[in-house]
């Protein structure tokens, strides 16, 4: 019986289940282990590695301490619900879409993490550093549940709180803020490049004045998109192009980019062209 399979026929903790010594390292670094879409539940892990591998595994209700995450991507693996992680590292890890439901992060750090399309909902992060790493497309869960609470909040508010954290050398990139804490945090060589502030909660303003802001973004690359595939002359690029051009000048506030594409003024050899495009181009964003 595989190591895993272990984990997923009990609850605990890892080192007992797994018959490991209660101190020292251990190492789960099985690239098809870890990559397995299975649901690790109730399990606790103490000074666990797990290393260089593409995360498959989902979480739920675990508990990690002084444990090391490295060289791990994920697409929406992971952090699963309630799960409870303190004194861990994250290294040189790639993570998308991933979304973290009541989680709370304790004295955690993050060092060469890109984390991209984030969707947490009440999910903390006290005590934690975060160094030369980027955020991409940013957005709270701002859809409010009595049943699905993070209890470590405490009076700190929002889906999304950073409490007591140190941001050092971190890139935020076309982030909704809304919904978002900041409370007590220190920010050196810490950027935001068309982001949207609207609705964040900060004792202190460490963001400079946005030229930009995540959908308009999205819509100049999108018209690119277009241009590149049916050329500037087509009628996609053309109905596109009114769109951008209504919706910068506020004559339309519809978010819905695609309708003026379906219609009967785009042929559907023209759609054919560029529709896979704008699906991959969209999950880049946070929608």
């Amino acid at each position: 019986m595989r190591l895993l399979d272990h984990l997923l026929r009990a609850k605990g903790s890892a080192r007992q289940i797994l018959r490991l010594p209660t101190e020292g390292p251990a190492v789960l670094a099985d690239a098809q282990e870890l990559a397995r879409p299975e649901v690790v539940r109730g399990i606790q892990f103490s000074a666990f590695t797990f290393a260089t591998a593409k995360l498959g595994l989902n979480f739920v209700e675990c508990e990690f301490a002084r444990c090391r995450f490295c060289d791990l991507t994920s697409e929406g693996h992971g952090w699963g619900a309630r799960d409870r992680w303190s004194d861990c590292s994250f290294e040189r890890c790639d993570l998308r879409d991933m979304i973290a439901p009541v989680n709370t992060f304790t004295d955690c750090r993050f060092d060469h993490v890109d984390l991209k399309t984030f969707k947490p909902h009440q999910t903390l992060f006290d005590r934690c550093s975060f160094s030369q790493s980027t955020v991409v497309g940013l957005r709270a869960k701002l859809i409010s549940n009595s049943q699905i609470v993070n209890r470590d909040f405490g009076s700190g508010g929002g889906q999304l709180l950073f409490r007591d954290c140190q941001f050092a050398g971190v890139s935020f990139q076309r982030c909704y803020f809304a919904g978002v804490v900041f409370q007590r945090c220190a920010f050196e060589r810490t950027s935001a490049e068309a982001c949207d502030f609207v609705d964040v909660t900060s004792d202190v303003q460490w963001w400079s004045p946005q030229s930009s802001d995540p959908f308009s973004v999205f819509l100049h690359q999108a018209l690119e998109l277009i241009r590149s595939k049916c050329g500037s002359g087509s009628a996609a690029y053309r109905e596109f192009e009114a769109y951008v051009e209504a919706y910068r000048s506020g004559q339309t506030t519809s978010d819905d980019f695609s309708a003026c594409l379906y219609t009967d003024r785009v042929p559907d050899a023209e759609l054919r062209k560029i529709s896979d495009g704008l699906i991959e181009l969209a999950r880049r964003f946070p929608f």
